[in-house]
């Protein structure tokens, strides 16, 4: 397993590659997009029990992204804009590699490009297990616990 300091992360950094994908829906019918459904299914639907008509919604209104570590789709999320600003939703790690920088490394990328547009409130929906995650990121927690697809989730915002 890959730590996120010193030479090892330098390492992964060099096999991870993650990729904006076009949400329009002359585009959906790309691989890349079963990719990115299947991480998705295999994460929220079959590992977390999320119901599927909660889990695929605003699809073209989102930028999304693909994580691969050495050629295999591995992890994916997507950023949309609300009237509340940029939220980050849908981050998905397979669980064999998750705990390896993939997610971080993701995450990276996608808050290189809302900083590249200026986006000026980035926000999401973290599970509570992962909100320490996050808070590595910058996000802090803003208000209480509630529940989302019947999973515990805080607010956070990026300070």
């Amino acid at each position: 397993m890959f730590v996120s300091r010193g030479p090892c992360y330098k390492e992964l950094m060099s096999r991870v590659f993650v990729r904006r994908v076009d949400p329009s829906p002359a585009v959906q019918s790309d691989p890349v997009w079963k990719l990115i459904y299947g991480i998705r299914h295999r994460v929220f639907i079959v590992e977390q029990g999320v119901a599927p008509e909660i889990e695929i919604e605003f699809e073209e209104a989102a930028t999304h992204y693909l994580a691969e570590l050495d050629g295999r789709a591995v992890g994916c999320g997507r950023w949309r804009a609300t009237d509340k600003g940029h939220k980050v939703e849908r981050v998905a790690v397979l669980g064999d590699v998750r705990g390896a920088s993939v997610g971080k490394i993701l995450m990276e990328r996608i808050l290189e490009d809302l900083a590249a547009i200026d986006a000026r409130r980035i926000y999401l929906s973290s599970q509570t297990q992962a909100a320490p995650f996050y808070e590595r990121l910058g996000f802090r927690p803003e208000g209480g616990i509630y529940e989302e697809a019947g999973i515990p989730h805080v607010l956070m915002v990026r300070a």
